[in-house]
Formats: C-alpha cells, sequence, structure tokens
C-alpha cells in the first residue's frame, strides 16, 4: 500500500485526484459492508455486544476474525468501486483490459497516466 501511495504521489495532479475519489469511495463502501456484516459476523461467533471484549469467551479468535474481516471488507469495497471505474474507462477505450484489471485488482496505474 506504501508503495501505491508513493506512485500516485508521482501522478500529475488530475490522476492523484482521481485515484483518491475512487479509493475514499471505495474505502467508504467497505465500511458499509463492515457495518452490514459485523454484527451478523460477531453473534455467529457468540459475542455479546453488551460485553467488553476482554470479558467474551475466545475474545482474542474473535477479534482476529472481525479484523481480517474487516480487511477483507475494505478490499472489496475498493474493488468494487475501482472495477467500476475501470470498466467505464475500458468503455471509453481510455484503458486496456489489463491495465483495468492491474488498476483494479493490485492499484497499478495505466503508463498513459504517467506523462
Amino acid at each position: 500500500m506504501i508503495k501505491a501511495i508513493n506512485l500516485q504521489k508521482k501522478l500529475p495532479l488530475k490522476y492523484q485526484r482521481i485515484t483518491s475519489v475512487v479509493g475514499c469511495i471505495g474505502v467508504f463502501l467497505g465500511v458499509v459492508m463492515i457495518i452490514q456484516f459485523h454484527l451478523p459476523l460477531a453473534s455467529l461467533l457468540g459475542i455479546d455486544p453488551d460485553l467488553p471484549m476482554r470479558l467474551q469467551d475466545n475474545y482474542q479468535l474473535a477479534l482476529l476474525l472481525l479484523f481480517i474481516s474487516m480487511a477483507l471488507s475494505i478490499y472489496v469495497g475498493v474493488v468494487c468501486v475501482a472495477g467500476t471505474f475501470s470498466l467505464v474507462m475500458c468503455i471509453l477505450r481510455k484503458f486496456t483490459i489489463k491495465e483495468a484489471l492491474l488498476y483494479t485488482f493490485l492499484s497499478k496505474f495505466p503508463r498513459s497516466w504517467s506523462r
């Protein structure tokens, strides 16, 4: 992620803004997914929302699973938004399919953006 941020800083301002907006909307979508899925996941893990975590049985495993699901939710949110953006850019013939896939899943920018 640090590498992607450093590469983003080298882009022209126009593309820095586009990438920032795509990322922020993706993180927002990921947070919405966290809110939607964490309460049912916590319930499945036997977590009582009225008790502090340290008083729960198997709280360490529950915390680990919740943190993993948070990271996955944010990644999925960013991939959904970046994928939609990439699809539009492919339709407009601004991205090739390979560039769209690299941008969507690995945050690699098209070569045309670095000019």
